[in-house]
This record gives C-alpha cells, sequence and structure tokens, in this order.
C-alpha cells in the first residue's frame, strides 16, 4: 500500500460517517456515485487484466521462465483491487439499505465502512495500473533479451 490509500481510506471513512449521521437523506445519492465509481474501477481492473493476458502467451511465460522472472506480482495488484472493488460495492448497498435507520451510529458504521472501501478501492487503482505499465516495459524489454539469448 502506497500512503495515498492510506489517505484514501481515511477520507471516505470519515466521508461515510459524516454523511450517515450528519446528512442521512443525501446517503442515497452519495451511494449511487461510489457504487459508480467502484464500478469503474472494477472495469478499469479488467481492462487491465485483459491486457496482461493478451501478453502472456505460452512462448513468452515459457522464456521468462528461463530468465527468472515471476509474472504473478504482476496480477496481485489487479485482483486486490478487485477484492477491494466488489466490497465497496456490497457495502454501499448496506448503507444504503441502512441510511434510514435508527439508532444513526449503526447507519454510521456502514457509512464510514462503505466510504473507506470506496475511496480505497479508486486510490489502489494507481499502483495496479502502475504495475501494468511495469509488465508492458518487462514485455518490451524481454523481447530484446529473449532474441539475444535465443540466437
Amino acid at each position: 500500500m502506497w500512503w495515498g490509500e492510506w489517505v484514501a481510506i481515511l477520507l471516505g471513512g470519515g466521508g461515510g460517517c459524516w454523511i450517515a449521521l450528519g446528512a442521512s437523506d443525501k446517503a442515497k445519492d452519495v451511494v449511487a456515485i461510489g457504487a459508480a465509481l467502484a464500478g469503474v474501477v472494477i472495469g478499469g481492473v479488467i481492462a487491465g487484466m485483459a491486457i496482461q493476458a493478451a501478453g502472456l502467451d505460452t512462448e513468452f511465460l515459457r522464456k521468462l521462465n528461463k530468465l527468472g522472472i515471476a509474472t504473478e506480482r504482476y496480477l496481485t495488484p489487479f485482483l486486490s483491487t478487485t477484492l477491494i472493488g466488489v466490497l465497496a460495492v456490497a457495502m454501499l448497498i448496506v448503507w444504503g439499505a441502512m441510511a434510514q435507520i435508527q439508532p444513526a451510529w449503526i447507519a454510521g458504521i456502514a457509512g464510514t465502512t462503505a466510504g473507506g472501501l470506496a475511496l480505497w478501492s479508486l486510490a489502489s487503482l494507481i499502483p495496479a495500473l502502475g504495475t501494468l505499465v511495469q509488465f508492458v516495459g518487462l514485455r518490451q524489454e524481454s523481447i530484446g533479451r529473449l532474441k539475444d539469448s535465443d540466437s
């Protein structure tokens, strides 16, 4: 995790709590926006993983094995971002259902959790896309190395 993810969690959690406790009539609007943003994150993850999958042909994997390069590390940020995004959507649904519940602290817990997860999913997309750039660089760099080592 980079520092921006921690900031996003704190800001999202604080904002979710503030809306849940102080402006519960606005919660449904915030839930709708949060769910849409989490959907964008999940879509970005699917696109990133598709780009990587297109580059993982059998010959490339075999040659990377010879060089001792593990490609699994390039997929884990996408998997964790997907998990965070799915949890955010689930908690946003819970928060939307509980927005008008009394006592308000129950909705506050749901709002805090949903807000923190929603902004965390957005912030975690940045390092995931960074690993995509690294992967594309690895693919490009290995082409030159692999041609030299196969000759």
